[in-house]
């Protein structure tokens, strides 16, 4: 898709995300990931109604004779174009934390957001153990930054560039990326560095792997014109890690500690924190079948407190090509 960011530029962009056979399978994650992109929806280049599953690619993550079959079938309806991503370490079960499959999504992850770079298009990739409550892209357009990234409960501001990344690990289940030369040598690095671990027999994973090579990869002469990023503000992005309510910032000094609200006497999050939502992320919550148990909780959380998913989104974003 084609669309008008905050300096009224034309971007080209897409969405991406991983999946593998277990998703297609048991509670199906991977059906629930895509009906709930199909409800974002905002008006097409034609004037029709448009919906974010329409622009998602999906890599496959599959052993070396596997078939992406079973996506094409999950996701034809919703427009979605699937590509195989073959591996030994892949397989049909659930892909355990730093387990071989685990390290492997790293690898899979950063070559397909390279791949992409390569064509000129910027990519907003998704892990697909999340959804979202509204479009997130006139919020993250908005943003001047070559990377966007969702990070832990810590207080900031994401509307201020920055030309390095705090030390702390972060979820970055939620990524923008723009297609500049530099962004896309920034991407070839991530993945060399990742190349680079794994033969030292010493592994890591994308999203702590990702600040070192940040701040590691830019020489002196850089300037936030050639390479920035943003952290987004963890009330309006949250996820699970941090908390069962996200995180609450107020009052807290800048890059400190936030704090992380409980769950009601309901069993459900304070409304007002709802209300901010652009989406929830459920890492660190066990199995695929788990996070879809979880994933359905704060839909319908968010439903009791706002309404049906795409309520408070932007109605002035639309498709321009």
């Amino acid at each position: 898709m084609e669309v008008i960011d905050g300096r009224g530029q034309r971007r080209k962009l897409v969405l991406m995300a991983l999946t593998s056979e277990f998703t297609f399978r048991g509670d199906k994650l991977w059906q629930l990931f895509l009906e709930n992109l199909s409800n974002i929806t905002f008006t097409g280049k034609d004037g029709q109604q448009d919906h974010l599953a329409n622009h998602l690619v999906a890599g496959v993550m599959t052993y070396a004779n596997g078939s992406i079959a079973s996506c094409k079938e999950a996701s034809k309806q919703y427009g979605v174009r699937c590509f195989k991503i073959p591996a030994k370490v892949f397989h049909a079960d659930n892909y355990h934390y730093k387990s071989l499959a685990f390290f492997g999504l790293s690898f899979a992850k950063v070559a397909s957001v390279l791949n992409t770079l390569s064509t000129g298009t910027d990519v907003l990739f998704l892990d697909c153990d999340q959804v979202l409550f509204r479009n997130p892209l006139p919020y993250v357009l908005s943003r001047d930054a070559h990377l966007v990234v969702t990070g832990d409960c810590y207080a900031r501001n994401d509307s201020v560039l920055m030309g390095a990344i705090p030390p702390w690990k972060s979820n970055i289940g939620f990524l923008y990326t723009r297609a500049t030369p530099t962004l896309t040598a920034f991407a070839a690095a991530w993945l060399a560095n990742l190349v680079y671990t794994a033969d030292l027999l010493n592994p890591e994973l994308d999203q702590n792997n990702f600040p070192f090579v940040f701040d590691h990869f830019k020489p002196p002469v850089y300037t936030l014109k050639e390479l920035s990023a943003v952290m987004l503000q963890s009330e309006f992005f949250p996820h699970r890690c941090d908390g069962a309510c996200g995180c609450n910032a107020t009052g807290v000094g800048a890059w400190e500690r936030g704090r992380t609200p409980k769950l009601g006497a309901d069993g459900r999050c304070a409304k007002d924190m709802v209300r901010q939502w652009y989406g929830y992320h459920v890492p660190c919550s066990g199995t695929m079948n788990d996070k879809v148990k979880y994933l359905r909780e704060y839909l319908d959380m968010y439903e009791d407190a706002v309404g049906p998913v795409n309520t408070l989104s932007e109605k002035t974003f639309r498709v321009v090509g």
